[in-house]
């Protein structure tokens, strides 16, 4: 059965400063990077900045030593700069207007280009010097040893050459609620499809110290509580983080995404965020998104030269009109949008023989209201495999029931004959699709081990068409044909 990867609901408010926070402006930051060819690589910053605090600066220098005894210095310069928005357009928050009682977040991303003339097996990048000062407003760790922020990345190019990280595929969500179950989820994709693994580790002050929670609080246990053992649990599979806070606070959090190709630690990634728990008694309803095909699945299975299409819809108990949009993720996926009061997509892949593998491929989809003062948004993190299925003689092959199937069309009788043959009786849909990933017409197949018949409609026009099989495991196949 595949695995449910439900992400629930962050709840975004609007969250009134006091006058300790006006002191400094970090609220977060993290580093990752991209391989450019060979050992040329680019480095990505983001700092995260209370709107209400002092500006960044335009530039940051990434130190890099390596245990080799490497050294580089790289200078990250800034691009751009955008808002973490959780207010409807008509409301302003301090990033816009400096008057605003409402808190505002910046993201303000930088990044710089080196050559590593040197391979090693650990080389280890930060920020120097190093981010002063943190949101002084953070209410659960001691001061002021703890008032600056360091993140860093490592990296193994002595048994990779060219590696990509991981890259965070979503802006964090800061605002949660206390007195209720939150699940706070860090995002993530990696180009070279590597395994990843999450971990949430004390945040860093500098290279060397990190910084020190008030008594009680740990890296694994960030917030006060009411029941001790019943404060945070953490998936390291996923990077999803589930809190229970008991009273507003304001705490800082940090997640290490390591990754690992053929069991061999390639390089990591951090994330430090700030996250600002408050009441949300009053608030409305976020909207929701289904699962595949309005499921509640979120993982799928696909053979590889097979069209896996499924259509996602969208609700919100308090009728604001919902909007979806996706990370882009997974390189020649489509998602297309279905207008409409509760916005729904269609998400469509194709993958071939170089996507096989035994990680999933993932993208993010945001589900967003328009609901005023407040806006809401959710999060949800699909996950596909792309299998190999070739046919096997074992009949118990539960991994892989399709033996064949073929489909033609027949000019004359204006049709497509399908034939298929299973490893196992069990029922089957049959789905026609054009390029667009758009669901025609669908079947659907009573028990068997396999079954000949016609596909009809009205009329096809001339162009490339997409049929598939899906079994009742989950399990499906496609083909391209030519309509001429």
């Amino acid at each position: 059965m595949d695995k449910v990867l439900f992400i629930i609901p962050s709840f975004l408010f609007l969250f009134f400063q006091s006058e300790k926070a006006l002191a400094s402006h970090a609220v977060g930051a993290d580093l990752t990077y991209q391989c450019l060819g060979g050992n040329n690589y680019r480095f990505f910053f983001t700092l995260y900045r209370d709107c209400q605090g002092i500006a960044v600066n335009p530039s940051y220098t990434i130190v890099g030593t390596s245990t080799c005894g490497g050294n580089v210095n790289i200078t990250v310069l800034m691009d751009s700069t955008v808002e973490i928005v959780h207010t409807c357009p008509s409301v302003d928050t301090k990033c816009v207007n400096s008057m605003s009682p409402i808190m505002g977040i910046q993201a303000n991303y930088f990044h710089g280009d080196i050559t590593l003339q040197d391979t090693c097996n650990v080389w280890t990048f930060g920020i120097n010097p190093i981010i002063c000062n943190r949101n002084v407003a953070i209410t659960n760790i001691q001061w002021p040893a703890s008032y600056c922020l360091y993140v860093e990345a490592k990296l193994n190019n002595q048994a990779v050459l060219c590696d990509n990280s991981p890259a965070f595929s979503t802006l964090p969500s800061p605002f949660l609620c206390f007195g209720t179950d939150q699940i706070y989820a860090v995002h993530s994709t990696d180009l070279d499809n590597d395994s990843l693994f999450f971990e949430m580790y004390t945040p860093h002050s500098d290279s060397t110290t990190n910084v020190s929670y008030i008594n009680g609080m740990t890296a694994l246990q960030p917030v006060t509580y009411t029941l001790a053992a019943d404060s945070t649990q953490f998936n390291s599979t996923n990077g999803e983080i589930r809190f229970l806070a008991n009273a507003p606070q304001i705490t800082v959090v940090a997640v290490r995404i390591s990754e690992f190709r053929n069991g061999v630690f390639i390089g990591s990634v951090e994330r430090d965020i700030e996250l600002i728990f408050e009441s949300c008694a009053s608030l409305p309803n976020p909207p929701v998104a289904s699962g595949i095909n309005g499921t509640p699945v979120f993982t799928a299975h696909v053979c590889y030269d097979s069209l896996l299409s499924f259509q996602i819809f969208t609700n919100d108990l308090d009728t604001d009109s919902t909007f979806i949009s996706w990370d882009h993720a997974i390189p020649g996926g489509i998602l297309t949008t279905i207008p409409g009061v509760f916005q729904s997509g269609i998400f469509s892949w194709y993958p071939d023989s170089s996507n096989i593998s035994s990680n999933p491929y993932s993208f993010t989809l945001t589900v967003s209201d328009n609901s005023c003062p407040v806006s809401f948004s959710n999060n949800y993190q699909f996950r596909i495999y792309v299998d190999s299925c070739q046919a096997t003689t074992s009949t118990a092959d539960k991994e892989n029931p399709i033996r064949f199937f073929t489909a033609g069309y027949s000019l004359e009788s204006h049709s497509i004959h399908f034939k298929y043959m299973l490893g196992d009786e069990q029922g089957v849909s049959i789905s026609l699709f054009d390029l667009t990933g758009r669901e025609l017409k669908k079947i659907f197949l009573e028990k068997s081990i396999g079954k000949e018949g016609d596909f009809l409609l009205p009329e096809f026009t001339a162009g490339l068409y997409i049929i598939n099989l899906r079994t009742g495991d989950g399990i499906s196949k496609s083909m391209k044909l030519v309509v001429e």
